[in-house]
């Protein structure tokens, strides 16, 4: 259990407006570092840690909650954040977090002070669990699914000729899934084209690394007359040790 008061340190909370801090992280931080820091919170702040708070205290920390999780359900989903970023950046809207759903219970007696239906009248909306796992692989495939998409369109763009904006594409492909040989083959294709040799040798030559049987690396890629003089090298040095091992395991 976390201690009783702990929760009350985190009651400016109630009146954040920013997602980024009410769960303590920066705008360029990672699914990963905002999953970490609401697991955090969460331990912290979820009314099951406290049982033995008191019916005012409950509330607040059931909004505290409601709150920290809302934030995060906003941040993990992608389009969600960037539409919250856009807000922040123009900064001549009030941004707003919606608050916890609090509502009255209804009283046939009309009787009933205002002071009474305010102790005991409040409900509470449930709180949902979050399955961290499935959010992650959830964004892992839609991950993968658009970045298909993308090289389809990169593929494309060097038919059509417009290698900048291929390039501009394969890279960010290369960056996040830096271990799938056809992206690294199609940039080295699309910067062949635009006279940058070096380059394009360079990712042909890590497309063969991921993939040796990658058609277009093994058709595209020349290593230099310096890399393959210490091929050479190596294999005659090679030839020469096998010469003296033979001649000295001769009976």
């Amino acid at each position: 259990m976390c201690e009783a008061n702990e929760y009350k340190k985190y009651l400016y909370l109630l009146n954040e407006k920013n997602h980024y801090k009410v769960l303590g992280v920066s705008q360029n931080s990672s699914l990963d570092e905002i999953i970490r820091e609401y697991r955090h919170l969460a331990k912290k702040l979820h009314p099951d840690m406290h049982p033995k708070l008191i019916s005012d205290e409950k509330q607040k920390l059931s909004q505290l909650f409601q709150i920290i999780t809302f934030s995060f359900n906003l941040l993990k989903d992608d389009q969600k954040r960037l539409s919250f970023d856009r807000e922040l950046e123009l900064k001549n809207k009030p941004i707003q977090i919606s608050p916890p759903i609090i509502k009255p219970q209804s009283h046939n007696n009309a009787n009933i002070s205002n002071d009474s239906r305010l102790k005991g009248g409040f409900t509470f909306t449930k709180l949902e669990p979050v399955d961290i796992d499935k959010i992650r692989a959830e964004k892992e495939l839609k991950d993968k699914e658009n970045a298909i998409t993308s090289f389809e369109k990169a593929k494309k763009l060097i038919s059509e000729n417009k290698n900048d904006e291929a390039i501009a594409i394969l890279r960010s492909l290369t960056e996040k899934f830096s271990n799938v040989s056809d992206y690294h083959s199609y940039l080295g294709l699309a910067m062949q084209e635009k006279g940058w040799n070096g380059y394009a040798q360079a990712e042909f030559k890590v497309a063969l690394h991921f993939n040796h049987a990658d058609s277009i690396a093994i058709k595209n890629y020349k290593p230099s007359e310096k890399s393959q003089a210490k091929v050479q090298e190596k294999t005659e040095s090679s030839s020469v040790v096998g010469k003296f091992k033979s001649f000295f395991n001769r009976k």
